[in-house]
């Protein structure tokens, strides 16, 4: 049986009313978090004098209300600095870390007594190897991470430095436009109940509906995040401990001081640390790992904060530009082919809309066919256009900082190489995708100078210019050896930790195998060297 009139009216009239109430929802949202983005303090001058927010909380206002993952070890070099533990370095960066009696951490916050509970946990005679304090499993370290970081926002929020970004009242405002779309969407079907579909009005509504789902799934993640902005006082801090950062970076010469010398700088290594400016300090501390997306670089004169991106969905990124036209040329043969492919497809769904109710989904499966085509037609074929324009202009040379260096893993036995390169002209940095060989070349710190082709980001040369000034323990470069023995003070805590370990058990595994192993190449001699 055919729609009547009155019916295709109302199904396009419910569609008209659902995308513009997911439309104004998703408009309301890109210009609220346009207007709500942080605002920065006015940078003061370099300055030594400290504030009373802790490190972690000075790192947060100071690095755009956003707790970077050094906030976890500087939280235990400032317990050091208070005298609640003790950091010591027993020879060749191997680090222990010393609880003190009859400190029951009540004065501290809650995100501090967090990281001296972690410490007391895994403790043995009250000392733990600093290698030893990692905080578990991916999922449960993830979750022990979240709650340090929602214990630092709150800390920031009571002292009046921060407000949340987007009001719960907000969220819901803008989720009214989520179940205007769903229910205009279901209306649509309602509508068309036990007869022929109309294509168009249904198409429709499926794009709406996708459309207030993807609006719930940002609503949501960012209820979760709950990503915070400046208040005045925020702002205030922000100048100030700005300040402190430049004086940190330019006079106090932290980073290749370990952790133990936490004794002799005392708190101002615990920020120096929290601001990044103390690899081989964070580094001996494995509670908290590198920011992958996130860096601090001196390049241009003066110390800045650098976005690293990872352009991994970007086509054609990091390929040469002839590889890029070679198989751009393949794909479109093969998309041309496809796309001959779905013709009949397109004329059986248009006879099936007026034939049997099975209509709708044919159409719909035909156009998310299509739609695939179309996109990964686009995406080729905007690679090869900037690979042109790479073959026209040429490569070109940078030379900065790297401010980045990861591996990434593909698979069993296969992995992505990516370096990010600072040269001080902007904000952001895209990690160039490199070859093995290339990426063994350089360590992080280094200066180098790249020969890139830039709008496909691959690169054919990189030199180091000059090696970093110090390299984070445990990152040797092949041929180096394991540890050397511990002498003195630091073979007495051993021996101490040793007798303090409960005996290994009959059956089952050992809960303190890595301690024990860590324990005995501290203890004996190596062989490796």
């Amino acid at each position: 049986m055919v729609m009547s009139l009155e019916q295709v009216t109302a199904q396009l009239a419910l569609v008209g009313v659902g995308g513009a109430a997911v439309l104004g929802s998703f408009l309301a949202l890109l210009i609220g978090g346009f207007a709500n983005r942080p605002r920065r303090g006015r940078e003061r001058g370099a300055t030594p004098d400290l504030r009373t927010e802790p490190p972690a909380v000075a790192a947060f206002v100071a690095e755009g209300y956003d707790v970077g993952d050094h906030a976890v070890p500087a939280t235990l070099i400032d317990l050091a600095a208070r005298r609640h533990v003790d950091i010591d370095d027993v020879g060749d960066g191997h680090v222990l870390v010393h609880l003190r009696a009859a400190d029951d951490g009540a004065a501290l916050a809650p995100f501090e007594r967090r990281v001296l509970d972690h410490v007391r946990r895994l403790a043995v005679g009250g000392v733990v190897p600093a290698k030893a304090m990692t905080t578990g499993p991916a999922d449960a370290s993830r979750r022990w991470w979240k709650v340090f970081r929602r214990e630092v926002v709150a800390d920031a929020a009571a002292r009046g430095l921060c407000r949340p970004r987007w009001e719960t009242s907000t969220l819901v405002e803008l989720g009214a436009g989520v179940v205007v779309g769903l229910a205009c969407a279901l209306g649509v079907n309602a509508l068309d109940a036990n007869e022929t579909v109309d294509n168009a009005a249904e198409l429709l509504a499926f794009m709406v509906a996708g459309a207030a789902i993807a609006l719930g799934v940002v609503l949501e993640r960012l209820h979760r995040d709950d990503p915070q902005r400046e208040t005045p006082a925020g702002m205030e801090a922000d100048a100030h401990w700005s300040g402190v950062r430049r004086w940190l970076a330019e006079v106090g010469d932290f980073r290749a001081l370990p952790a133990s010398a936490v004794r002799v700088r005392d708190r101002y290594l615990a920020y120096a640390c929290a601001f990044e400016l103390a690899p081989v300090a964070a580094g001996q501390l494995p509670l908290g790992a590198e920011d992958d997306r996130h860096a601090w670089s001196h390049e241009g004169g003066r110390w800045r904060s650098v976005r690293v991106r990872y352009p991994v969905q970007r086509p054609g990124w990091g390929a040469a530009p002839w590889r890029v036209l070679a198989i751009g040329a393949v794909a479109a043969v093969v998309l041309l082919l496809v796309g001959r492919a779905l013709g009949p497809l397109v004329g059986a769904a248009g006879d099936a809309i007026g034939d049997s109710g099975i209509g709708s989904a044919l159409a719909l499966v035909v156009v998310v066919m299509f739609s695939v085509v179309l996109v990964v037609a686009g995406a080729l074929g905007w690679a090869v256009v900037r690979a042109v324009g790479d073959l026209a202009g040429g490569t070109t040379t940078v030379e900065g900082v790297v401010v980045r260096r990861r591996r990434r893993s593909r698979g069993k036995d296969e992995h992505r190489y990516f370096v990010a390169v600072d040269d001080g002209s902007a904000e952001r940095v895209d990690a160039w995708l490199v070859s093995s060989t290339l990426y063994g070349r350089v360590a992080q710190g280094d200066r180098v100078r790249a020969t890139v082709h830039p709008r496909l980001g691959h690169v054919t040369e990189l030199r180091v210019v000059a090696s970093a000034p110090a390299r984070v323990p445990g990152e040797h470069r092949s041929g180096a050896g394991a540890a050397a023995p511990v002498s003195g003070i630091g073979a007495a805590l051993v021996e101490r930790l040793e007798r303090r370990l409960p005996p290994p058990p009959t059956s089952g595994p050992d809960p303190n195998q890595e301690l024990r192993a860590m324990l005995t190449r501290l203890r004996e001699p190596s062989t490796d060297r």
